[in-house]
């Protein structure tokens, strides 16, 4: 049982990896393959740790937190539509 904890706890930091390096830059479209890229880990197996970890895919989160972030900007920053669509890629 303890090594199943212990592949959980490398799996939730090579995900956080990935949701620091998306949040650091919004407009920059990292893919999937990218995405595991930076996990450390082939695109599958990325897949399948991100969504048991976020309970969601990759794809789904990321497009998710872009337009969160776009209504964000659209209700406090002074920024036009297309300024907001480039600011969240």
């Amino acid at each position: 049982m303890a090594t199943d904890s212990r592949v959980t706890i490398c799996h939730d930091r090579r995900v956080r990896r990935v949701l620091q390096a998306v949040a650091r830059d919004l407009t920059k479209r990292i893919p999937l393959a990218g995405a595991a890229s930076i996990a450390g880990l082939e695109p599958a197996y990325f897949s399948r740790c991100f969504r048991k970890t976020m309970g969601v895919c990759f794809i789904e989160w990321s497009t998710f937190t872009r337009i969160e972030e776009a209504k964000k900007l659209l209700v406090i920053a002074d920024l036009s539509i297309i300024g907001v669509a480039a600011s969240v890629g």
